[in-house]
């Protein structure tokens, strides 16, 4: 065995995972953040949950971008002009 696999221990495994995820302030931080889409157009559809129409809401947010509105530990809502949807957060990152 490698020194690498010596350490791995199902203990150890759970506390770097528990350390791992966003701490409750990070959240608020989020919120008011203009955001852009990481995908394209046809996997922003259907990732997107929202009782708007989705495609109006995906190309407005494909061409314009939004703002982070809530964050639910890993969904966020995004505002666009004509509305809003909740997607996971891995789906967009910090407009440019």
């Amino acid at each position: 065995m490698n020194k690498r696999t010596e350490n791995f221990s199902l203990s150890n495994f759970s506390k770097w995972m528990a350390s791992q995820q966003e701490a409750p302030s990070m959240e608020k931080t989020m919120v008011g953040l203009a955001v852009e889409p990481k995908v394209g157009l046809q996997k922003l559809i259907s990732k997107m949950d929202t009782e708007g129409d989705v495609y109006e809401l995906a190309e407005e947010f494909k061409a314009n971008g939004g703002v982070i509105s809530e964050v639910d530990g890993s969904k966020i809502m995004v505002e666009v002009d004509s509305g809003f949807f909740i997607i996971h957060k891995m789906y967009v990152k910090k407009k440019v």
